[in-house]
Formats: C-alpha cells, structure tokens, sequence
C-alpha cells in the first residue's frame, strides 16, 4: 500500500465522471472513474460536506481510520465492504475508492407494515422485488 493510495489510482484514470445523486442528502463530491477498463466510484467527503460526520461529531473519519487499521481486511468475504482505498489529504478531506456497484440501482423503502422492501436492477434491466419481514 502506498502513503496515498487514491492519489496514486487517480493518476491512471482514464475517465473521471461527476455524479449527482439525485437522492443525496450530503453536499460531498461523487465521481465514476475508468482505470484499466475497471470502473470504480469516488466519494470525497469532509465534515464540511458530509452531514453524517457533522452530526456524529466525527473529525478523524472513523471509517478511515477503521479502514487503515485492517478492520476491514478482516471481515468475512461473503461480505463486500467495496473499499478498495482510503486517504485523507489537505485539510482533512477524505477520498474513499469504492469498487463500482455497476448497472445495479438498489431503492429500499420502509413499507406501513415496517417491513423493507427493496427493488433490483441487474446488468440485464431485470428487476426484482426483495422484502425483508418487519422487526418484532
């Protein structure tokens, strides 16, 4: 691992797309990126940006620092983190390269019934219908 592993995979990018996600809460900054014929997803976030680390009193990012750690290198495989990369730069701007999720769009919506539902979308624009039975 390099001391800024992202820095390093963005020099190889040959595509950096902006992303606004239409849905998004947080003012960080979202980017797909092509390196090598791999895409990937690029989240940029700080406590300036991110609503989830202002209102969680969180100024070291945690999940950096859970990343560098090797918290993450321990989780079992049938669990995908995505992580690929973490650094934080400048002022405390943290840059997390993410594998991409690809063609996949996953919605989940609590239902009145308190269970979650969830729709799918393949590579294939096949779309599924997952439900989750509500907590007791």
């Amino acid at each position: 691992m390099t001391s800024r592993p992202v820095t390093e995979m963005l020099k190889r990018a040959s595509v950096r797309e902006t992303v606004s996600p239409s849905d998004g809460k947080s003012t960080s900054t979202f980017e797909r990126v092509s390196i090598d014929g791999q895409r990937y997803f690029l989240k940029q976030l700080s406590p300036a940006t991110d609503w989830v680390m202002r209102v969680t009193g969180d100024r070291v990012h945690r999940p950096y620092r859970i990343w560098q750690a090797g918290v993450m290198d321990r989780i079992p495989s049938c669990i995908d983190h995505t992580v690929v990369a973490m650094e934080v730069v400048g002022d405390g701007d943290a840059h997390v390269f993410l594998k991409s999720p690809g063609d996949a769009t996953i919605i989940w919506h609590t239902l009145r019934s308190g269970s979650k539902a969830a729709l799918k979308r393949n590579r294939q624009g096949e779309v599924t219908l997952t439900r989750e039975a509500p907590p007791h």
